[in-house]
């Protein structure tokens, strides 16, 4: 690989993995133009939690937490309102009164949940599971974690390299350099 091109590629994969530090990648504004996405019905299970981690951390302030039944509906949300907690977040159930739509969870059903569109993993103390009305769990949640390792290499033809990057906030569009 030519030096010109190993700078490039290192420079990206750096940019890259300080945008994921930041917690830019992926996360898309809450509530920014989002049409609701939860149809309320007469039941629901309340689910919340005191430890919710996302990406290593607490769970920041404005986060969103989506709850979704097994077949794919969602049937709740929560924005964070203190870092590392939410809830309580009202997980609705179906309503058999509407044959023919799925607005919900129906009772032992395994609920999936995210943070900002990513999938998370629960970890208890209470299984995330829709009960019965007016049921409260507590369900702590944690994203995975990425872990990267680089290797420096020595190369005695690449002496130095000078390249400039520019990021765009509030954007979090990575402008590269054009080859040349």
């Amino acid at each position: 690989m030519a030096p010109s091109t190993r700078a490039r590629v290192l420079g990206a994969v750096s940019l890259f993995l300080a945008l994921l530090s930041l917690g830019w990648a992926g996360r898309p504004v809450a509530g920014a133009g989002r049409p609701a996405q939860v149809t309320p019905t007469t039941q629901w299970v309340n689910f919340y939690s005191p430890t919710t981690t996302f990406r290593g951390r607490p769970v920041p302030v404005g986060a969103v937490i989506a709850a979704f039944d097994p077949q794919g509906t969602q049937c709740g949300e929560f924005v964070v309102t203190g870092e590392g907690a939410y809830g309580l977040l009202p997980c609705y159930a179906d309503d058999p009164t509407t044959p023919g739509l799925d607005e919900g969870a129906a009772p032992g059903d395994a609920i999936r949940f995210t943070i900002d569109g990513l999938p998370v993993s629960p970890q208890g103390p209470q299984a995330p599971t829709w009960s019965a009305h007016g049921d409260r769990r507590q369900v702590d949640l944690a994203s995975p974690t990425l872990a990267v390792t680089l290797q420096a290499v020595f190369d005695p033809l690449c002496i130095s390299w000078h390249q400039s990057y520019s990021l765009r906030v509030g954007n979090a569009s990575p402008t590269l350099p054009r080859p040349g």
